[in-house]
């Protein structure tokens, strides 16, 4: 009964992410996004910080589809984030002095709403950067356990602190930089007033090496590896051209600040490959400027409040320097300051796109927004109308990324990989037995597949058994996602640099090439068909959407 009454709690919660994911499980299928594909095949790089991730991907998928698996996946993502924002918000309500027996968890669930439904988690989204919408996730939930332990100062909430600071790197590593600043402020501003140094240290250090054993894997292999394709190695190839090709959104210095103070700005949105909430009926306008006046309000009262004065001016500070920061390569003053960074801090450049600093932007609107909401609930008159306004309040939240409802108001729909795709894998494996590559073409990181209808990331190594050589030109800027000699060579075939093709494939083991019957495919067909002529090559398979060739034996 006891348990019942706990998981209660949870149904509101899970009624939000149903009223999102549930459109998805009426049809199946995988769902494919501009920066998140999947497929029946899941690689275990144990050097990689997708490791623990599709480790739990594979575990599920003998239990389940693996297309329901990802339904699913995204489904927990969403949840978390709104369970993140739940817990934060009962350590704010505790640290403001409210009153624990008193029943908040009606507002608490309508305040949640605000980390979920954000410009922020929308675009992310909406362009399939999941690991980033995970990571914001666990940086809620580090900063709710570092409240927890102001609170009330026991060892094992700095220690989860630290753990989910560790699951937030381990999902995008770039939230490092984000959760440093508030990791100083409550170090320095409460930490040593609440518990001794030695408590401190001693818990700190706990914290750090479960930080170091949840990262162990890639981040050893990022240092050790002289292989390019680990994550700290392609930073490194990061340069002033990535910065510019995904500077934040605004035609003008005044337009990038007011699109990062109303937490949007995200240069994907530019690509025009999904509904830009910012041009959409407006909502997100509209509901920013009914929220602003609490936020501001939550700001007036909280520095008039001397016991969180000191927390509340750090808060802004932070709030400033991400605002300053997210503004990044798109106006002159923080250009330079990004530039500086870029050089100087290590792997400060693997941020690249430097919008990511909104994350604390809605971290701290949410900070001061249950501040100023708890503080008027709190008053007669509010508490007469509390449902009323409570509704209202959920609505204009909502409003802000209404276009996540609904299987993300059904722009991003289930879709089957077409069953020529899986007649030539079978082909090609017990042909091969994949002691081969397959190079696949045409040669894009992103491009259009007519069977999903849109612009994902070319999902053929998440398909075929055997490895795949594919493109990791973005096109987006001139644009690499890696660069190895791998790719590079072929590069060079594709732009007709280089015709020596042969050396190509006998130097990478490729045995089989396949072309997608997709956008630029038919300029491939003439100087593959030339090397038909020469006996290099054989067609092997011609089907709707897939022509196979084979490479020669006597290569």
């Amino acid at each position: 009964m006891k348990m019942k009454k706990i998981f209660k709690q949870f149904y509101p919660y899970i009624f939000v992410v149903l009223a999102i994911i549930f459109p998805w499980f009426l049809k199946p299928g995988y769902l494919f996004f501009t920066d998140f594909v999947l497929g029946p095949k899941i690689t275990l790089a144990w050097q990689s910080n997708q490791f623990l991730l599709n480790l739990l991907f594979k575990l599920f998928s003998f239990v389940l589809p693996v297309a329901v698996v990802e339904k699913l996946f995204f489904g927990t993502v969403l949840l978390l984030i709104l369970l993140a924002g739940k817990f934060l918000l009962n350590q704010l309500l505790v640290f403001f002095g409210g009153d624990k027996d008193k029943n908040n968890a009606g507002l608490i669930f309508i305040l949640s709403l605000f980390f979920l439904f954000n410009p922020f988690v929308y675009d992310r989204v909406m362009y399939g950067q999941w690991g980033i919408v995970l990571g914001f996730a666990f940086f809620v939930f580090t900063i709710g356990y570092l409240f927890k332990f102001i609170n009330e100062p026991i060892g094992r909430s700095l220690v989860f602190a630290w753990l989910f600071m560790g699951l937030s790197f381990l999902s995008a590593p770039h939230f490092i930089f984000f959760l440093v600043p508030f990791f100083i402020l409550f170090y320095f501003l409460y930490f040593k007033n609440k518990i001794n140094l030695s408590k401190i240290v001693k818990y700190s250090i706990i914290g750090i090496l479960i930080f170091f054993i949840l990262n162990i894997n890639w981040l050893l292999a990022a240092f050790l590896s002289n292989s390019q394709s680990g994550t700290f190695n392609q930073v490194e190839n990061f340069n002033i051209e990535h910065y510019e090709a995904f500077k934040t959104s605004g035609n003008s210095t005044l337009a990038v600040f007011k699109n990062v103070i109303m937490m949007s700005g995200f240069w994907g949105k530019d690509q025009l490959r999904y509904l830009d909430l910012t041009k959409v009926d407006n909502n997100w306008g509209r509901s920013f400027v009914l929220l602003l006046p609490l936020i501001i309000y939550g700001i007036v009262i909280s520095l008039k409040e001397k016991r969180i004065r000191d927390l509340s001016i750090g808060l802004l500070i932070i709030w400033l320097m991400s605002i300053f920061l997210a503004a990044g390569m798109s106006t002159p003053p923080t250009k330079v300051a990004s530039v500086w960074l870029f050089d100087n801090i290590p792997f400060y450049k693997g941020i690249r796109e430097t919008q990511k600093w909104v994350a604390p932007v809605v971290l701290i609107y949410g900070f001061y927004l249950c501040y100023a909401v708890w503080r008027l609930f709190s008053k007669k008159f509010f508490e007469h109308y509390k449902m009323l306004l409570g509704i209202f309040l959920a609505g204009v939240i909502v409003m802000q990324a209404s276009l996540l409802l609904w299987g993300l108001n059904r722009q991003v729909q289930p879709v089957n990989y077409p069953e020529d795709w899986e007649n030539v894998n079978q082909l090609i494996t017990q042909d091969s037995a994949c002691q081969q590559k397959i190079l696949f073409f045409p040669w894009h990181l992103y491009m259009h597949f007519a069977w999903v209808g849109k612009i994902i990331a070319n999902p053929a190594s998440y398909f075929f058994d055997c490895p795949i050589i594919r493109g990791t030109n973005m096109e987006w800027g001139g644009i690499y996602e890696s660069i190895n000699k791998e790719t590079t060579e072929i590069d060079s075939w594709v732009m007709e640099s280089n015709d020596n093709l042969y050396n190509i494939l006998k130097n990478q083991d490729v045995g089989f090439i396949v072309l997608a019957k997709e956008v630029d495919y038919q300029k491939y067909l003439p100087r593959l068909r030339e090397q038909i002529k020469i006996g290099l090559l054989s067609v092997y398979s011609d089907t709707e959407t897939l022509l196979v060739y084979k490479v020669n034996d006597s290569l």
